[in-house]
């Protein structure tokens, strides 16, 4: 019982085993980065993270109203085609290019907020396991639950763009709805996993050398 919730390794790759897709612990793409490096391209991804954020919420600053007062969220939640007329109602038509302007720009901020978090989740399990705390083993399940986030935010602004050009019926809305709120809990509990790896290395103090992700 205890190999088949761990997943039969398959094989080796650069002395880490790989796990089938019955496993959880399958090798993420990032880890193939050089340690020496993946702090330069964490930096690089945040540093566009942050800047490509800046943009979006410059372009769809505007668009919270009565209907939707959280703006363009409003509509990523919006489960019902009434609910998405209601909302596009409110808006002016200048608010509806916006919106639109918006989700084009999200599929551009998408890659490296996923990868900014993904590359946070395969470090905290250093911290993590170097003070004894307990979920030291979510890092990498985590880092590609980021990645499913992002594919979840590609999936909701090709629904989000179709429903801004008039294609408004149901299922739609309810699928576009579902896709963000899946997002929305990954991107959550990424940065949850990312703040308690963070309390984890304040405990540790500045002498003590953090262990490892386990593999």
């Amino acid at each position: 019982m205890g190999s088949a919730l761990r997943g039969e390794p398959r094989r080796k790759l650069g002395g880490r085993t790989r796990y089938d897709a019955a496993g959880v612990n399958v090798i993420h793409p990032l880890e193939r980065i050089p340690a020496g490096r993946r702090k330069l391209v964490f930096l690089a991804c945040l540093g566009l993270t942050v800047v490509l954020w800046l943009v979006l919420h410059t372009i769809a600053g505007g668009l919270a109203t009565g209907a939707a007062p959280l703006g363009l969220v409003s509509l990523e939640l919006a489960r019902t085609a009434s609910e998405v007329r209601l909302i596009l109602a409110w808006w002016t038509d200048a608010q509806v290019v916006l919106a639109g302007l918006a989700v084009k720009a999200d599929f551009a901020f998408i890659p490296f907020y996923a990868t900014t978090l993904a590359l946070v989740c395969l470090w905290a399990p250093g911290p993590i396991a170097a003070r004894g705390w307990p979920l030291s083993g979510l890092g990498r399940p985590l880092a590609w639950a980021q990645w499913i986030a992002g594919s979840l935010d590609l999936l909701e602004n090709v629904g989000l763009l179709r429903l801004l050009d008039g294609g408004i019926r149901d299922p739609l809305p309810t699928l576009v709805a579902a896709c963000a709120s899946l997002k929305f809990l990954l991107v959550v509990l990424g940065l949850a996993y990312g703040l308690y790896a963070n309390w984890a290395l304040v405990e540790l103090g500045p002498t003590q050398k953090t262990a490892p992700p386990s593999a």
